[in-house]
């Protein structure tokens, strides 16, 4: 049994190698047709846009409702979640890559929905330590919420309400050092940042400060996923123990982790897609969805509200500092 087992591994190993195709059913994106896979032109248009959204600082549960409002459903006909949109951005085979047991071990013999780099950007991004699967909606409903920072203790604001006048306020939770109203925070914020995304050197924000060779880098994340892959490979065909194989993932993951995050670096500038260069950049930030405008201002400065100067009454501006980060 032992040796039918390995020569089964051993072939499902070669298979995947091979880039066959390993469905039950064909995924969303691509279609069955008399040649093989092809790509399904009005769904792999909506798995592109997704990848670009999310680069772009859109939520998995923006997504799942967009797509449930056109009507679209899953292979198995049901309405989308954040967790099952975030299941289909991670599949490898989106890049045309085929894998074994979740490790990337050569292309696929089927047409690819968006690049390499594309995917391995977003996938940085849905792994960040602390970020939510999308198994319940984690959206936010304000601007400045776990963004701005409390200036007492210096961890993230919440939302409140001032009951007595009857608005809504940021405030810190962990401390309660200050509380601020938000419609005049966020009125000053969002002015900061239509005035800087106006001037005339704006476009530089769209220049990588380090630069990196994207190119290079994915060849180095292709050859740590290889190790892991092989390590594993290794371990199913008895060539090493479960420690030696969990010592070489271990080694290979603790350096691919920041060139994911490189990758995942190259593709900021997408959060300002459609802001650099507009007519009137008031007007296109305001229409984009509060994601997206979250994203713009976490990308480009830091905010922090002050504890109270004093007692008097009104908003004051310099109760809010900021800093640039680009």
């Amino acid at each position: 049994m032992d040796r039918k087992s390995a020569r089964q591994k051993r072939a499902a190993v070669q298979r995947a190698e091979a880039g066959v195709p390993n469905w039950n059913v064909v995924p969303f994106g691509y279609r069955k047709t008399s040649k093989g896979i092809a790509l399904h032109a009005k769904h792999a248009k909506m798995v592109r846009d997704a990848y670009a959204a999310i680069l772009a600082g859109t939520s998995l549960h923006a997504i799942a409702k967009q797509w449930n409002a056109k009507g679209a459903t899953t292979t198995r006909g049901n309405t989308w979640t954040g967790a099952t949109v975030r299941q289909l951005l991670m599949a490898y085979r989106n890049a045309g890559v085929r894998e074994y047991k979740g490790q990337p071990v050569g292309d696929g013999d089927w047409p690819a929905i968006v690049d390499r780099d594309v995917f391995d950007g977003v996938r940085a991004v849905l792994t960040e330590p602390g970020r939510r699967k999308g198994g319940t909606s984690s959206a936010r409903k304000h601007l400045l919420t776990g963004v701005a920072k409390c200036g007492k203790c210096g961890k993230a604001v919440g939302s409140g309400a001032a009951v007595a006048q009857g608005r809504r306020v940021y405030v810190c939770k962990r401390c309660f050092g200050v509380t601020r109203d938000m419609a005049a925070v966020d009125r000053l914020v969002v002015g900061m940042v239509v005035e800087r995304l106006a001037q005339p050197d704006a476009a530089e924000l769209l220049v990588s400060r380090d630069a990196p060779d994207v190119t290079e880098l994915r060849k180095r994340a292709a050859a740590l996923r290889a190790q892991i892959a092989q390590a594993e490979r290794d371990y199913d065909e008895d060539l090493i123990d479960a420690h030696r194989m969990n010592s070489k993932i271990a080694r290979a993951t603790a350096k691919l982790a920041p060139i994911e995050a490189q990758l995942h670096d190259s593709h900021r500038a997408r959060v300002f897609d459609g802001l650099i260069d507009a007519k009137d950049v008031g007007t296109a930030f305001d229409a984009l969805p509060l994601d997206r405008q979250r994203a713009v201002v976490d990308a480009l400065l830091t905010v922090t509200i002050l504890p109270a100067a004093n007692k008097g009454t009104g908003f004051h501006p310099d109760s809010v500092e900021h800093s640039w980060k680009l």
